[in-house]
């Protein structure tokens, strides 16, 4: 659709608009606005002729992706679309949650839920033919009962609407979690295993239409930049969405140049952790010498943040009703959830004792001890004018934390709990959960968060999902703590790493379609079974990477690069100088491989990888360019290189004692053509910069 004609001052959107401003900031409603339009810019004619399109809305944990969902509808509606499909997560408290977005955020469009499908059945026509404006809305969780239905409920209305259906706009939340085909590993074994149930249902419902736009959306898109690039799950463009004013992320937490994480990060022993799980079978968990230390802080710590909170909101406009939340994830196991309800309740006793105005002095005394150590270390980062006043004293917070201790409700969210959702009834809520607390779940009033669950090599996009001290909560951050492992804290800044240098390269070239995702050391980039395994390889620290069968019959290319590598590395000089990446990239833009070569080298996709590292600060854009002249290099097979580079050459060193470990190293060989139809020319050798990463990709 041509931007020039789109509508943004429709009547959907101005409604929405209307009622946003009402909760959102005008600058972060207008960033909104601007992407829900480069989004329908991009979506096929609504009257149909135009190729299908899929595309990804990239958002942050916790960022607000759904508002992004609802305004692109509305400005879709107001263009002329009139049938949108929004897929949400099985988790019915999340699909509810979605709901009620969408049904106060749309009221001109008919918003339909999965259980009303079949009574709304008789007016479902009349929305999707409107030309007023007031299209049909589907929302349906992905789950193989709901999506069949879905299915069955399309094929009625295409056949009651003439026997088709106008072109669709279907969005797919969290669409890396449940949608993808969870077949492709088992399937390299198997050519003839069918697809997972959840990813044919979705296909055959994209497949109802005449025409459809499929619009991704998720935080963690890993899985879907592994697919194969001309795969109906692998986005076509993406669009980046930017939080708003308020919001904390991963470069808050662990970011070494932004962030906060001297007042932020709490340490948590290991050995504490595996102490604590040892006991779920030793029977100890109900003494109180079974709480790890670290916990008993993170606990006190919560009480303590949670009544400043209080005290300084019972001033302001919040008066009351504020509420507070602790978060336990140590497993996704429901038996540790259990041990850990025992742990917390044991110390939670403890505290309520000792809190009495009965309490032995000695108990007393030691309680107090306990929450002095917590106020002490908060006070310091407490931002208050009147923080050191009587009103924030130690002895109002202690008084005021004995008086409400009672309002403390100790909750279990697991598949196995009756509750679904957490409650917020209490001044002082205390979770303890795992999968159920992690994705597209907002914790209100989360403040403090212990958090110890480590696999030995966990997926990078699962790790990130647990993130659920990301938000909306700049307020609150000053009293705010994530106590963690070392080794969970290092990963955690890997994957913001990640993140980060992804949503770089995506801005920098929004259109194209490969997308590399470095990775930290020990981390996957996402489950094993969505990707085939076959097509998928990383460009790896420290390691280097050359074509196997170089196109060499090129001879002005290789009098360019006679030229070029002359000026920047001439003869008999040292063997090595320094060049800016740029410079390397544009070397290689002049090479020229055969793509089904063998090995990990891809023109494409080297320099593409070169180019996240530009934009990584820690190169500062510079590289590194060793010249030789005159080698020779044995071949195989159909003039197809095997190996060099390392060990013994010729008597010789190994050439890799000139690449740097700081910056990546491009060698390049002037071969005499030995071998090679008597033909020179030059091939290139790049050697990445050593460190803990990994750049992860899809080379089919």
């Amino acid at each position: 659709m041509p931007s020039a004609a789109i509508t943004t001052r429709g009547r959907n959107i101005t409604y929405l608009q209307q009622n946003l401003l009402k909760k959102m900031d005008p600058s972060d409603l207008t960033r909104v606005m601007q992407k829900a339009e480069e989004l329908v810019s991009k979506l096929p004619d609504v009257r149909g002729g135009d190729a299908d399109r899929q595309g990804l809305l990239l958002g942050l944990i916790q960022s607000g992706k759904t508002v992004a969902i609802t305004v692109s509808i509305a400005m879709a509606a107001d263009n002329g679309y009139t049938c949108f499909v929004v897929l949400t997560s099985d988790n019915i408290w999340l699909y509810n949650q979605t709901m009620e977005r969408l049904k106060e955020d749309l009221q001109m469009l008919e918003v339909v839920e999965k259980d009303n499908w079949e009574q709304s059945k008789l007016f479902m026509p009349l929305s999707l033919n409107s030309s007023d404006g007031q299209g049909l809305v589907l929302v349906a969780t992905k789950n193989t009962t709901v999506l069949t239905k879905l299915s069955e409920t399309l094929d009625q209305l295409r056949a009651r609407n003439g026997g088709s259906l106008p072109v669709a706009l279907v969005f797919d939340d969290e669409a890396d979690q449940a949608s993808l085909d969870t077949q492709k590993r088992r399937r390299v074994k198997n050519p003839s295993a069918a697809a997972g149930r959840i990813n044919t249902l979705i296909s055959e419902i994209r497949g109802r239409f005449d025409g459809h736009a499929f619009i991704q959306v998720t935080a963690t898109p890993q899985a879907l930049f592994l697919q194969e690039e001309s795969h109906l799950y692998r986005p076509e463009f993406t669009i980046l969405l930017e939080p708003g004013k308020g919001y904390t992320g991963g470069n808050t937490f662990f970011s070494l140049i932004e962030g906060d994480s001297q007042n932020l990060i709490r340490r948590i022993d290991q050995s504490e952790l595996d102490a604590l799980l040892l006991r779920k079978t030793s029977g100890q968990s109900s003494r109180l010498s079974s709480v790890p230390s670290s916990l008993r802080k993170a606990i006190c710590t919560f009480y303590v943040g949670a009544t400043l909170k209080h005290r300084q909101k019972r001033r302001g406009p919040e008066g009351m009703n504020s509420v507070y939340s602790f978060l336990c994830h140590i497993s996704e196991k429901m038996e540790t959830h259990d041990l850990v309800y025992d742990v917390i309740s044991k110390y939670y006793i403890y505290l309520r004792e000792g809190l009495s105005s009965s309490a032995p002095p000695g108990l007393r005394l030691s309680v107090e001890a306990d929450f002095r150590e917590a106020y002490d270390e908060v006070i310091t980062t407490f931002k208050d004018p009147e923080a050191y006043s009587t009103y924030y004293s130690f002895e109002e917070i202690f008084a005021e934390i004995q008086e409400f201790i009672t309002g403390t409700d100790i909750q279990t969210i697991n598949s196995g709990a009756e509750q679904e959702r957490p409650r917020y009834s209490k001044r002082y809520n205390i979770l303890i959960g795992g999968t159920k607390l992690s994705r597209g779940v907002t914790i209100d009033g989360l403040i403090v968060t212990y958090y110890g669950r480590q696999a030995k090599r966990p997926n990078l996009d699962t790790v990130l999902q647990h993130a659920r001290m990301y938000g909306y909560r700049e307020a609150d951050l000053d009293v705010t703590r994530l106590f963690v492992t070392l080794d969970v804290e290092t990963r955690f800044r890997l994957i913001n790493e990640s993140e980060e240098d992804l949503r770089a390269l995506i801005e920098k070239y929004p259109g194209k379609a490969y997308r590399g995702i470095r990775i930290g050391k020990n981390l996957n980039a996402t489950r094993s079974n969505v990707y085939n395994p076959n097509n998928t390889g990383a460009y790896a620290a420290g390691k280097a990477y050359f074509p196997h069968r170089p196109k060499y019959l090129r001879t002005e290319v290789e009098k360019q690069l006679d030229r070029a590598l002359e000026r920047l590395h001439p003869k008999d000089t040292s063997p090595g100088v320094p060049i800016d990446i740029k410079q390397m990239i544009a070397l290689l833009k002049l090479i020229s491989s055969d793509p089904n070569g063998g090995g990990l080298w891809n023109d494409t996709r080297i320099i593409a990888a070169l180019a996240m590292l530009d934009e990584d600060p820690r190169y500062e854009g510079k590289a590194w360019l060793v010249v030789q002249r005159g080698r020779e290099l044995g071949i195989k097979g159909q003039r197809e290189i095997r190996s060099f580079f390392g060990g013994k050459t010729g008597g010789r060193a190994g050439d890799a004692r000139f690449a740097r470990a700081d910056r990546p190293t491009l060698f390049m060989y002037r071969l005499t053509g030995e071998g090679w139809d008597g033909v020179p020319f030059w091939l290139p050798n790049v050697r990445f910069p050593d460190g803990e990463y990994a750049l992860m990709f899809d080379f089919e």
